[in-house]
């Protein structure tokens, strides 16, 4: 929650903690995390979990390119397929592009 609260104070600095809340539950939703997660530790998270929220992460300030540097790093071959096609999935729906 801390993480991608501090995006927000940083970027858009008058946003209330309500609209923050209210933004990243919504994130978390359209990356496939239980949005009751948002006050979860790192460490309390599986490693797909872990990178679907650093996803909602970059996906904050609704960019229109994303870069990404080798996002399934130490995912076992199931969960790699499944980040990959959700980025695939994401970028269709919300029309960003992405470079790996």
């Amino acid at each position: 929650k801390a993480q991608i609260f501090d995006i927000f104070d940083t970027h858009r600095p008058g946003m209330s903690k309500r609209a923050k809340t209210e933004r990243a539950e919504e994130l978390l939703t359209l990356v496939g995390v239980d949005p009751n997660r948002l006050s979860s530790f790192p460490h309390e998270l599986s490693g797909g979990m872990r990178q679907r929220m650093m996803i909602a992460m970059a996906l904050a300030l609704d960019p229109q390119v994303m870069i990404m540097d080798e996002p399934t790093t130490a995912l076992d071959v199931v969960v790699q397929r499944g980040i990959i096609r959700e980025i695939m999935r994401l970028r269709e729906k919300l029309g960003f592009a992405v470079i790996f």
